[in-house]
């Protein structure tokens, strides 16, 4: 869904998620899955996030107009499909290196933005992936280039919410304990 900005050539972007039913359940998962990311390593032990995302392969039917002096770069919104492919993001926030060895602790229902391989994603996304891209063997390339940048520069990610952070902001959906 887009909306026009101040000038009719400005459009955003609008940005939607879903608000997950934040219950006694949900709140102990969350904590569970943040205190994950708080932990300090133990010897032999690495944290690696796991996304997996599908991609829809599309082609331009005609090519798109070079950005001018005050106007964008413009493209056709008609689009040739060219398949489908799968994403997927194993990444060790912390560590630059790839475990041989992990197990997988599920994020809370509807709270994928907790997963740093979220934020990975995200800016996979916005940085490499935010353009048609003819075949799947093209967008293989410009993946490896992207991550090989990413290795070479040792970019690490870090969450920014911390259980603390949760009692804080969400306190109206802590269970309230009775004293006895």
């Amino acid at each position: 869904m887009y909306y026009v900005g101040e000038h009719s050539h400005q459009l955003r972007t609008q940005r939607r998620w879903r608000i997950p039913a934040v219950d006694e359940e949900f709140v102990a998962r969350m904590e569970d899955f943040l205190d994950l990311y708080e932990r300090p390593l133990e010897s032999g032990e690495g944290k690696v996030c796991v996304k997996e995302r599908p991609c829809p392969l599309r082609a331009d039917i005609r090519p798109g107009l070079p950005m001018e002096s005050g106007q964008p770069a413009r493209e056709d919104y008609t689009d040739e499909r060219k398949g489908a492919g799968n994403l997927f993001v194993v990444l060790a926030p912390e560590q630059g290196w790839r475990a041989e060895r992990f197990w997988l602790h599920p994020t809370p229902r509807h709270a994928r933005w907790l997963n740093m391989a979220e934020i990975e994603i995200s800016a996979l996304e916005r940085q490499c992936l935010d353009r048609r891209i003819r075949g799947m063997e093209a967008r293989q390339r410009e993946v490896v280039a992207w991550v090989q940048a990413r290795n070479e520069a040792r970019v690490t990610v870090y969450g920014q919410f911390t259980s603390r952070d949760a009692r804080q902001k969400m306190a109206r959906s802590y269970p309230k304990i009775k004293n006895e």
